[in-house]
């Protein structure tokens, strides 16, 4: 069975427990299972089976249970969870997609080191606290190519692999996510990734305490951790909403949540942020089609009226034409430009056209790096230190780079990676640009100092 019927099959179980056909789901479960053919589920099949011809058959008998309707609920919850394995299965065995070559890859280096992620972590952990305690005085390698730059690398890697492509958390992995959130031993921008492999692997494969760990992550009040934890909990819900019902857990952690004024505006805020994001293809498309051809063509008038020696220096000065008087020939360009901005301030991601062919650096090879916050010593940044026109602004670049609300980190990173294959002429005008960024957001943190809400500080 491939994966497109897979998946398809999948939808129509959940759509029927939702609307409480069991019968009809426990059919497709059946099918999906006989794809897999693993002798365990199809036992737990027959257990389903089971109790659901004694509950009916207690219903028909008119025999009163007080538990019938947490039995009713655990045995819903119980073909949920038979249909999210089938289908892991089912995909993992006919897809050929790179997660189950990653995730395979992982439970063989797991057998081959013989200790758990989280005995590890503990131990590294462990190691680390008793070195400062040797050495209080000694300042940590920055150096990132030192051997316990690397091993540290290599830690966060497979902590996020793990969260990432384990389908079921036990003991263990609640462990790990207390013992990270928990020391102060992991950087900020470190614990946001592994808060992105709760959301993917939970965006994979349910599990109740995976989403319950969100919510707690959330609760830290930690800002930038906050941010990911609500990402998650919004799409997750969304995602899930026909079984989210026949979770108590989760009802009470929703309501108790829902309590909280600044959870309800940090909810709203994640959600219009998200629909937002849906324009994205659209914006592409208006760029592509309409609006570069027709610069295109302007292109001639442009480069005769603009000197760009000034563009950057000092966009109002008098040498440069009036703009909305250059588009006084092609007024809806210039319409479009002012609503591409607005979209832009709103938080619709633009530069996604332009950014997307620049994602070959190996950078992007390692899948956390996609999830990894933009921080000003990122070692990526290195480069940029050694280049004679870039290094006496990087402090500069990285500052404005990091500040930025108007691109995403990964495009960030793109954008520092490709620096160094850009003209010298070019690499002054990004320099000019940033400056001039870093001086407009301060201005603007300035502004909205005066009017802003201190409860209010949540971004996305």
């Amino acid at each position: 069975m491939d994966a497109s019927k897979t998946t398809n099959l999948h939808k129509q179980l959940c759509a029927y427990l939702n609307k409480r056909r069991v019968k009809q789901a426990i059919d497709i479960l059946e099918t999906l299972i006989d794809s897999t053919s693993p002798n365990e589920l199809k036992d737990e099949l027959n257990d389903v089976k089971i109790a659901y011809q004694r509950m009916l058959s207690y219903t028909i008998d008119g025999i009163d249970d007080p538990e019938r309707d947490n039995i009713y609920v655990k045995l819903i919850q119980t073909i949920f969870k038979l249909g999210d394995i089938a289908k892991e299965r089912s995909i993992e065995k006919y897809s050929g997609w790179n997660t189950y070559w990653a995730k395979h890859e992982l439970l063989k280096s797991q057998q081959i080191a013989s200790k758990s992620i989280a005995e590890t972590v503990d131990d590294l952990l462990f190691k680390s606290e008793l070195y400062e305690l040797l050495y209080p005085n000694q300042e940590s390698n920055l150096d990132p190519n030192s051997e316990s730059a690397i091993k540290h690398k290599e830690l966060i890697k497979n902590i996020f692999n793990h969260f990432w492509l384990t389908d079921y958390y036990g003991e263990a992995e609640d462990s790990l996510i207390q013992l990270i959130f928990n020391s102060d031993k992991f950087q900020w921008y470190e614990a946001s990734i592994f808060i992105s492999a709760i959301t993917l692997s939970l965006f994979r494969v349910w599990q109740s305490s995976k989403l319950l760990h969100l919510f707690k992550i959330y609760n830290l009040n930690k800002q930038q951790l906050m941010e990911r934890a609500m990402v998650g909990i919004v799409i997750n819900l969304y995602y899930y909403d026909q079984r989210i019902s026949f979770y108590p857990e989760i009802l009470k952690a929703i309501k108790k949540s829902t309590e909280n004024k600044n959870f309800r505006t940090h909810f709203k805020i994640t959600v219009l942020q998200i629909i937002r994001s849906r324009e994205t293809s659209i914006l592409e498309k208006k760029l592509h089609d309409e609006i570069l051809p027709k610069m295109a063509k302007m292109s001639p008038k442009i480069e005769n009226e603009i000197i760009f020696d000034d563009i950057i220096s000092d966009i109002n000065d008098e040498k440069n034409p009036n703009w909305k008087a250059m588009f006084n020939d092609s007024e809806d360009i210039f319409k479009m430009m002012e609503e591409l901005s607005k979209l832009q301030m709103e938080g619709a991601d633009i530069y996604m056209s332009a950014f997307s062919s620049m994602k070959n650096f190996s950078f992007f090879k390692e899948m956390s790096n996609w999830f990894l916050p933009f921080y000003p010593d990122h070692e990526s940044l290195n480069d940029v230190f050694k280049d004679d026109i870039l290094g006496p602004g990087t402090n500069e670049l990285a500052e404005a780079m990091y500040k930025t609300p108007y691109i995403c980190n990964s495009d960030k990173y793109s954008l520092i990676y490709n620096l160094k294959y850009i003209p010298d002429s070019q690499k002054n005008m990004v320099l000019k640009a940033f400056r001039m960024e870093l001086e407009g957001l301060q201005e603007m943190n300035n502004n909205d100092a005066i009017i802003e809400d201190p409860n209010n500080t949540f971004k996305i």
